[in-house]
């Protein structure tokens, strides 16, 4: 269902009501004015999605031209499409110079008005998405927070990867922040000062989608282009996106974009069976980035907590300094899922609810799935309940078991912040972990991790 709303301009009224007809039998809202003073009294009453204009208006002069002029310094974004019995092949070039979208000659074709105008509206909307995304891409965070290793080494690959104008595909689970190291490498790059446009990807391969995907292309030229989430692409988009890349043009338009594509981590998976062309996925992954979850750089929870904190609070203070021990500890306990989005919407959630605003936070306070447990940890529970039935050399072990377990788990397995944080040398630490046989399975996991992505870059 069309639901824009069109002003037709032209000084015959049987015109206007032909066209007017047409529009509203494809479920268009319309106006008209047959004159340039009264489509300039409809474009203040009324708020127009496009605009149909005639070159010659009342008495043979070129008031369509000024009308023109008048509309693209005012609504700038507003797609005019001229009309005309008979100009010249100057004045239809000089009007689409003065930013008119496109030039009809009467009299024209019921399809190829409609076709115009659908082409028209599409590529309003796409500017208008421009417009809000590059005014977004100042005022979005674009540094990459942490301090943990895993993150150290993503930022000095990420660094020296914007520096060329190779391909890159970031991988990594939803929420991890994959378009914000897409941002980060668009503002460290050459082309930081060109468009940075965010398409996402859908399996769609209508008329629409091609002319959206020409149209982001054309837009994003010198600067950068990143497709959201490449692997849906169609079977056809693929194809399209692949003739690009061979020569460069759109549309017999030569097109010079840097290309950063988002993928889920089940791509490559995706390429084995036939789903994502090899070829392409290939020409795609020159530099490829892998972004960790948040599970396995638990170091750096304070940090993004405290940023997530400063973007809903006005005060200077840290969140995590608010944090009780017990609800820090049930926080690294949990798994997070939903990565770095969902720890900013528990961090939303907390100036939502005013406790942000509270000296300390419980962790009795927290939400119910914050307190869900995996095996581990509800063994520890026990060990620790059961303390008082025990010996006191078997209770005193039994707790240091659940003790150590617990610090560490806070620490994101992190021995030496473990360390430090009670009290011990990081080797009479270690050999207090193998006396007790304690397990660090997670802790193994974080660092082989860290290695892989240090080695990937």
């Amino acid at each position: 269902m069309n639901t824009a709303k069109i002003l037709i301009v032209d000084d015959e009224r049987d015109i206007c009501h032909l066209i007017q007809g047409i529009l509203e039998d494809e479920g268009y809202e319309t106006l008209y004015a047959n004159s340039s003073k009264e489509a300039k009294e409809k474009l203040s009453q009324y708020k127009c999605d496009l605009v149909i204009l005639d070159v010659w208006l009342q008495t043979g002069s070129s008031d369509g031209l000024e009308l023109l002029d008048k509309i693209m310094d005012e609504t700038p974004n507003m797609p005019v499409v001229m009309i005309s019995g008979h100009s010249t092949i100057e004045i239809a070039v000089s009007a689409i110079k003065n930013g008119a979208y496109d030039f009809l000659e009467k009299p024209f074709k019921t399809d190829r008005l409609l076709v115009m105008l659908k082409r028209a509206l599409e590529f309003s909307k796409l500017k208008d998405e421009n417009q809000n995304l590059r005014q977004t891409s100042k005022t979005q965070p674009t540094s990459i927070t942490g301090k943990s290793n895993i993150i150290t080494g993503l930022k000095q690959e990420a660094l020296r990867t914007a520096v060329s104008n190779s391909r890159i595909l970031i991988t990594g689970e939803q929420g991890t922040g994959k378009k914000n190291l897409a941002r980060f490498i668009h503002q460290n790059s050459s082309r930081k000062d060109k468009p940075c446009i965010i398409v996402p990807c859908t399996e769609a391969n209508d008329e629409a989608t091609v002319s959206r995907f020409d149209n982001a292309l054309i837009s994003a030229s010198s600067g950068t282009i990143v497709f959201d989430e490449i692997g849906r692409l169609s079977s056809y988009m693929q194809d399209r996106l692949s003739q690009y890349l061979k020569t460069g043009q759109v549309n017999n338009e030569q097109v010079d974009v840097r290309i950063i594509s988002l993928a889920s981590p089940d791509l490559e998976k995706k390429v084995k069976e036939g789903r994502f062309k090899t070829d392409l996925f290939y020409r795609l992954n020159v530099v490829p980035l892998s972004l960790p979850r948040l599970r396995e750089r638990m170091e750096d929870i304070e940090i993004l907590m405290d940023a997530f904190h400063g973007e809903f609070s006005k005060t200077d203070k840290n969140l995590s300094s608010q944090l009780g021990s017990s609800a820090m500890i049930r926080i690294r306990a949990y798994d997070w899922p939903g990565n770095n989005r969902q720890l900013k919407n528990f961090v939303e959630w907390l100036n939502i609810t005013g406790l942000a605003d509270k000296d300390k936070i419980s962790a009795d306070e927290l939400p119910d799935y914050l307190s869900e447990k995996e095996e581990g940890d509800i063994e520890n529970d026990g060990l620790l309940a059961n303390c008082v039935d025990l010996p006191l050399r078997e209770a005193r072990e039994n707790f240091e078991i659940a003790y150590l377990q617990a610090q560490i788990m806070r620490f994101g397995g992190n021995i030496s912040k473990t360390a430090d944080f009670i009290g011990m040398e990081r080797s009479a630490l270690h050999r207090k972990i193998r006396s007790l046989n304690i397990n660090t399975n997670k802790t193994e996991e974080v660092n082989d991790t860290t290695k892989n992505v240090v080695k990937a870059g």
